[in-house]
């Protein structure tokens, strides 16, 4: 990758401070604070459970915390792509590409990460059945708010790249620190009423929140947001399908029983996603297959 990134283009060394670099350690600074302090949501839940629980609870919990996160997979490898493209179309002031990002990559994670929900939350009681050492089994709920939680995630789309590289990025600090302190204080409190659920509720609660007052503040700098009148359609098929197979099992051995529903989850989410023209950029892509 290094060899071929030089190719493209060959950095040029510099022993010279630039002229804006205060602004440069400034913005750099935000920006791995507010990372840091986000960074901690899903692990501080780690340190904070033996000091409440058994020790080996903690290790059941983030069994559940790694699967539920898996969904979010795909958004990493977008990011990568969504960054630069941000940077550079809100640098440029071009506020309609922004938007057209916005809702682009907004529809296409939350189709993509509702297929990865759908495969893992419709499966992991079998796959619990796999691991039939006691307290793994528990971990059924935190696997789903953990990955209602990445979903609504990727359903923001590239926000968190419009706020980061705007002029408005000393915003992300006090919201990265305002979720840390948030599932702090409610993990304290929902233990008490859910146990290690609580701490999954608590995460929940937390990002559903804060995401939410991260799409309102991009409204209002930018009156922009990551709704597309596909949105709802597609929220409604997620759920269909989730109430469908989530509480319906063949009757066969655990793997069996993962790979027959994955194969209809995936054949049956996918011909709504077509059938209903969802993502153009999606439907184009699975139509050169199937070809």
């Amino acid at each position: 990758m290094m060899f071929y990134a030089f190719r493209l283009y060959t950095p040029k060394l510099s022993f010279q401070l630039p002229d804006n670099f205060k602004e440069i350690l400034r913005y750099s600074a935000y920006i791995i604070l507010a990372g840091s302090a986000g960074a901690i949501i899903l692990d501080i839940d780690k340190v904070m459970i033996p000091s409440k629980e058994v020790v080996n609870i903690a290790a059941y919990y983030a069994v559940a915390v790694f699967i539920g996160s898996f969904i979010e997979a795909p958004s990493r490898a977008m990011s990568q792509i969504l960054q630069p493209l941000t940077s550079k179309t809100l640098n440029e002031n071009n506020n309609s590409e922004v938007e057209n990002l916005y809702k682009k990559s907004s529809i296409n994670l939350l189709l993509i990460g509702g297929l990865f929900f759908l495969l893992v939350n419709c499966g992991v009681v079998e796959l619990f059945k796999l691991m039939p050492e006691k307290g793994y089994s528990e971990g059924v709920l935190v696997v789903l708010m953990i990955s209602v939680a990445k979903l609504y995630n990727m359903f923001l789309g590239n926000n968190g790249a419009i706020i980061n590289n705007s002029k408005f990025y000393r915003i992300a600090l006090p919201i990265g620190v305002g979720m840390a302190l948030s599932v702090y204080f409610l993990n304290n409190y929902l233990f008490e009423f859910f146990r290690t659920d609580g701490f999954a509720l608590a995460t929940l609660i937390t990002i559903l929140i804060f995401n939410t007052l991260k799409i309102f503040f991009v409204k209002a700098k930018f009156n922009m947001t990551p709704f597309t009148n596909k949105s709802i359609q597609l929220i409604l098929v997620i759920l269909c399908v989730f109430l469908v197979f989530y509480f319906w099992n063949f009757p066969f051995h655990p793997i069996l029983n993962i790979l027959f529903k994955s194969i209809l989850i995936v054949v049956s989410y996918l011909f709504m996603v077509l059938k209903m023209n969802i993502s153009p950029e999606i439907d184009n892509l699975i139509k050169r297959f199937i070809k």
